[in-house]
C-alpha cells in the first residue's frame, strides 16, 4: 500500500483545487502523485507528492526501483483521476490534515484516506 502524507500531498490538492483538471498518478523515477494543470518552474512541476518511501531524491529511498516493481510493477506508467476521485479527498486533506492510501492490485486502483 502507498501512502501521500498529508504534509506533501496538500499543495498538490490546493491546486487541484484552485486549477481544476485531473489528479495525475505516475510511477517512472518515483511513485507520485501531482496535478494535471499544475505549476511549472524552470520546466519541472512545483508540487509533486511522492509516495512514503519512493521519492528517489532521498539517499534513505535508495531501493525504490525495486521496491517501485515490488508495488505495482516495474513499468512506468500514468493514470489520470477526475474529479469524482480526488474531489471526495478535498476537505479530508486540506482542512482535516488526513493522508492518503493507494493500493494497486493487478485488477484494481483502490484509494482512500487515513485519519491522523
Amino acid at each position: 500500500m502507498l501512502i501521500f502524507k498529508n504534509a506533501v500531498l496538500k499543495p498538490v490538492m490546493e491546486e487541484l483545487q484552485e486549477k481544476g483538471g485531473n489528479l495525475l498518478f505516475v510511477k517512472d523515477t518515483g511513485i507520485y502523485l501531482m496535478a494535471e494543470k499544475g505549476a511549472y518552474r524552470d520546466g519541472r512541476k512545483v508540487n509533486i507528492a511522492y509516495a512514503e518511501d519512493f521519492d528517489p531524491r532521498l539517499p534513505e529511498n535508495e531501493d525504490w526501483y525495486e521496491n517501485a516493481g515490488l508495488e505495482v510493477g516495474y513499468d512506468d506508467f500514468g493514470e489520470s483521476f477526475g474529479q469524482d476521485c480526488w474531489g471526495t479527498f478535498i476537505r479530508q486533506v486540506i482542512d482535516l490534515g488526513y493522508d492518503v492510501f493507494i493500493e494497486v492490485t493487478e485488477n484494481k486502483i483502490r484509494a482512500g484516506y487515513i485519519k491522523p
